[in-house]
C-alpha cells in the first residue's frame, strides 16, 4: 500500500511538473522572420516575427544558448531565403519579449 502511495504522489507531481513547463513555453504561427539585429553590448539577438501568447513580435535569442550558432544560421537563412520558421519561445522572464529556446524550418 506504501509503495502504491508513493507511486500516486509521483505521477501527480510530474503531472504538475510537466503541465507548468508546457505552460511557459509558446510556439507562435509560422512566418518569415524579420528584423534580425542584435544592438547591445550582450550581445543578444532579436527578431521580429507573429506574436504568440503576450502579444509581442520581438523575440530574443540569448548568447549563453547552447544552440546560439544553430539557431542564429537558421534565422539568417530563412530571413534571406524567404522562409518560414516557427520558433519555440520561453515567456517566463515576462511578455515584453519572448525568450527563443528553439526554431524550426517550415516547408
Amino acid at each position: 500500500m506504501k509503495n502504491y502511495l508513493v507511486g500516486l504522489v509521483w505521477v501527480v507531481l510530474t503531472s504538475i511538473s510537466v503541465a507548468a513547463s508546457a505552460a511557459l513555453t509558446n510556439t507562435p504561427e509560422s512566418a518569415v522572420p524579420r528584423n534580425l539585429h542584435v544592438y547591445n553590448d550582450d550581445g543578444h539577438t532579436y527578431v521580429d516575427h507573429v506574436s504568440g501568447e503576450c502579444s509581442t513580435v520581438r523575440y530574443r535569442l540569448e548568447p549563453s544558448h547552447k544552440k546560439y550558432d544553430a539557431i542564429l544560421s537558421i534565422l539568417l537563412a530563412a530571413q534571406t531565403s524567404k522562409k518560414r520558421v516557427t520558433l519555440r519561445y520561453d515567456y517566463s522572464v515576462g511578455c515584453t519579449q519572448g525568450r527563443i529556446v528553439g526554431v524550426y524550418l517550415v516547408e
